[in-house]
């Protein structure tokens, strides 16, 4: 934890007091941008630390929820436990299971905005266009539009001020459309549809069903696409490159026995809730710890155990396509949820492949089946649908929303002049004073629950928050150098990590080298 002259020797700080505008504006002391799990969590610790009820919160969705609201496939479903992704101030001891599915998780969100009384604080449908910071009375001026319940074709543009900008506008926000480019994919005649935008009306009963991609999203939705709820005719999964896969944290007997008894022991036994949360918080770290070591090792007993993992649980026509030709934790690992038993059903087949061109029902790859250094043959696979469980294009952010700071700086044009998005401890950036953002650039961890890293920066936050809603401080900003001092910090270190040099591919890092995403 910083004290104040820590801080203060990281930012700038101005005492001046600021104007508040005419009637004819509406103003706000904070405005939160976002009603995910980072809103969500700005907003409780507003109300819980600093007594604060005058903010805001605008959501561009219908809801609150975040990614747990657009995500909707079948399978989705937490792969962190439960308790630890959950908030610490308000744990939940009635999870039906460990890993809940997503929609317990978003239930449970909607319970916590009820506890701490802020749904009448949300905004929903509503969308920030600009933000722009006027020195002149020490507030950011913020143009939004809220689209009309019913009528997609009216919609309301607001001028808001405010004292200072909570976002908390997440990275998971933009699909990544990989099927943009590929030949033929306007004779298309069955459906595309990424996993983040699932059609909860789309019909795949009798259908042949090509799944593009192997990370978490596949990895649970294929699944759920052969079990007798969706009766598939076939299920083809067109990969890359295969993941490291983890068993589960629990056998089905220890998980059965968990379902049964933990729920009742979490509601009757003082603390043991947040016992079971460190004991987690504990695993978790301690399985990244050994991911850590492994890296490069020739003899690496984590890498020995997971193969056989994989080899005790797939056909054995698959074992030399689902060994990864990269180091473990060079990607986000895929904690098995079911997919390696999926591949022995007779309807699902798995192959290494690029899409050369489409057909009306037809994709055409070239696939490299006997693994990824064999001779590439062209096969034609029937399909009805396409399914896009492709990720997310991270390396923009704060999509469609303009943010203009001090002396007219345009927050994306000053990232990309200093090689990327950045932020000092991925909260503040120099020339934004009074801008804070939740799960900002390098604040993930990629391997535990992002809910721990967003309570930890919004608990920093409100240490520059109080005094501004108090009137004691008009403005921080963070020091140009400590900004840029911390970023090449992040980016050095990045440099040696297993993101970097681990033989991969991920979307941590991006084309030129850039590490936008992950702590170092």
């Amino acid at each position: 934890m910083q004290h104040k002259h820590e801080i203060s020797n990281n930012f700038n700080l101005a005492t001046d007091n600021c104007s508040i505008k005419n009637d004819t504006y509406q103003y706000y002391p904070v405005v939160i941008i976002g009603a995910g799990i980072s809103g969500i969590a700005a907003a409780c610790r507003l109300k819980q630390e600093l007594g604060l009820d005058q903010f805001k919160v605008f959501e561009k969705e219908a809801g609150i929820g975040g990614t747990w609201l657009t995500h909707q496939y079948p399978g989705v479903a937490c792969d962190i436990p439960a308790s630890l992704y959950s908030f610490s101030f308000a744990q939940n001891p009635n999870w039906t299971t460990l890993k809940p599915s997503g929609r317990e998780i978003l239930n449970y969100l909607a319970s916590v905005c009820r506890q701490f009384d802020i749904e009448k604080n949300i905004q929903l449908r509503t969308e920030i266009r600009t933000l722009e910071w006027i020195e002149e009375s020490q507030e950011w001026e913020i143009t939004t539009l809220q689209q009309h319940p019913v009528s997609s074709q009216s919609a309301k543009k607001q001028v808001i001020w405010a004292r200072a900008v909570v976002s908390a506008a997440g990275k998971l926000n933009q699909p990544r459309l990989s099927t943009i480019g590929i030949p033929g994919i306007e004779h298309f005649k069955g459906d595309v549809i990424h996993t983040s935008q699932w059609n909860k009306n789309i019909d795949l009963s009798g259908k042949n069903v090509v799944v593009l991609g192997s990370g978490c999203s596949a990895a649970q939705v294929i699944p759920e696409l052969v079990s007798p709820r969706h009766n598939v005719k076939s299920v083809t999964q067109l990969m890359r490159s295969s993941p490291w896969v983890f068993p589960n944290l629990l056998s089905p007997a220890a998980l059965g026995l968990w379902e049964t008894y933990m729920p009742w022991m979490l509601r009757h036994i003082p603390g043991l809730t947040r016992i079971v949360r460190t004991v987690i918080l504990l695993v978790v770290e301690l399985q990244y710890y050994r991911i850590k070591r492994s890296a490069f090792s020739p003899n690496s007993r984590l890498k020995d155990k997971l193969l056989q993992y994989m080899r005790r649980s797939v056909p054995e026509t698959y074992y030399e396509i689902l060994t990864p030709g990269y180091e473990v934790g060079c990607k986000r690992i895929v904690h098995d949820a079911g997919w390696f038993q999926s591949l022995q059903h007779p309807k699902v087949t798995l192959s290494i492949s690029s899409v050369k061109r489409v057909d009306d029902h037809t994709i055409v790859i070239n696939s490299t089946s006997n693994g990824p250094g064999s001779d590439p043959v062209e096969v034609c696979v029937p399909a009805d649908a396409i399914i896009l469980a492709t990720g997310y294009n991270t390396s923009t952010l704060f999509h469609g929303i303009r943010i203009i700071g001090k002396y007219g700086k345009n927050l994306h044009h000053l990232w990309e002049e200093r090689g990327g998005p950045h932020a000092y401890m991925g909260i503040a950036v120099d020339h934004f004073p009074n801008f804070f953002m939740l799960f900002g650039p390098n604040s993930s961890s990629g391997h535990s629950s992002a809910i721990v890293n967003i309570e930890n920066s919004m608990n920093y936050c409100l240490k520059f928050i109080r005094g501004i809603v108090t009137g004691e401080i008009s403005s921080w900003e963070v020091k140009i150098a400590s900004c840029k001092q911390w970023t090449s910090k992040i980016q050095d270190a990045s440099a040696k990590s297993i993101w970097v040099s681990g033989g991969c591919t991920n979307w941590y890092v991006d084309q030129a080298g850039w590490n936008s995403m992950i702590y170092p």
